[in-house]
This record gives C-alpha cells, structure tokens and sequence, in this order.
C-alpha cells in the first residue's frame, strides 16, 4: 500500500526517495519534524506547512485514498488503525524521530490514533476539527447512518456535484 507525501516548494528543498511513496519532496533537514495530515488534498494544508516549515523539516501526507495517493478497492486500508500504521511508516521512511504531527478533520482523528496507537513513535499532537470520536451510541448511530446516506448521495450524483455543494455551503463561501 502507498501513501504520498506532498512537501514544500521551498528553495531549501531537496527530493527524495521514499520507500511505498510516489513522490516526496521535504525541506533541508532540521532538528524537528513536523508531518500536516488532512485527508484530501495536502495542498490544502499548504498555508500552514510553509510557515512550519521555518522551524521543522515538514511533509503533507495524504493517506491512501486521499488526494494523490493510491485507492485501492478493499476496505482495510481505509481502517483508521490502517490509517495510523500508514503515518508511522511514513514517519519513519522519511526519517523523522518524533515529528509533531499536526492533523484537520480526518486527518486529525488519523493523527491521534497513530499517536495512541505508538505514543513513543510522536512527540505531540495539534488537532483542529477533530476528535476521538462519538461516545453516545444513539448519535454516533445517527451519524452513521447519515454519512451512509451521504455516500449513497454521491455514488448516485456524482463526486462532482457533491464537491460543488460541499464547497457552496457558508463556511466556505469566503474560501
């Protein structure tokens, strides 16, 4: 299973092969590292990376199925437990010894379960959006079925026109 690695276009940056990775591309090495997860894009998570990228060697991760990386058909790499072992590999095949990982939404809860999952392997966490999950059954039932619901919404519309009603809603109008 690849992951992909999205780094900084900086003019201290160096390509570089990394194991089960299309293409990663990070700054100079630094004393700290820092790896942005949000699943998606990791273009997204451009405007914080750069500014992080004065104070620690920073790569945007898109974990399997996101943005540029690999999608496969099976549901077991889709597994948050999956999803956490794919961040320490990444972790450790760019070289980075505790990075910080910073994480939005999905990329936020991926964040947390790698760090609970080898809390020795990440030296902190910042999470916007994101949490361990819901604890009351009956509304994590609900939101269960509502997020079946949306994915009925998009196999049937299309990813087009979710994305486009995705993106109209106001929070991000000003975007």
């Amino acid at each position: 299973m690849s992951w992909f690695v999205r780094g900084e276009i900086l003019p201290s940056m160096a390509r570089t092969s990394v194991p089960r990775a299309r293409r990663a591309v990070a700054t100079r090495a630094r004393t700290r590292a820092t790896a942005c997860l949000k699943t998606g894009g990791a273009e997204s998570m451009a405007g914080i990376a750069e500014p992080l990228s004065c104070w620690a060697r920073v790569a945007r991760l898109e974990l399997v199925g996101h943005g540029e990386s690999e999608a496969p058909q099976a549901l077991e790499p889709y597994a948050m437990d999956a999803c956490a072992r794919q961040i320490a590999e990444a972790a450790r095949a760019l070289g980075f010894t505790r990075p910080h990982l910073l994480g939005y939404s999905m990329g936020g809860r991926a964040a947390l379960a790698a760090a609970l999952a080898s809390p020795e392997s990440f030296a902190g966490l910042v999470l916007v959006g994101a949490t361990a999950g819901i604890a009351d059954p009956v509304a994590r039932a609900e939101r269960i079925a509502a997020d079946c619901a949306l994915a009925d919404s998009i196999e049937q519309g299309g990813l087009e026109r979710f994305v486009d009603a995705w993106m109209a809603q106001p929070l991000f109008a000003s975007q």
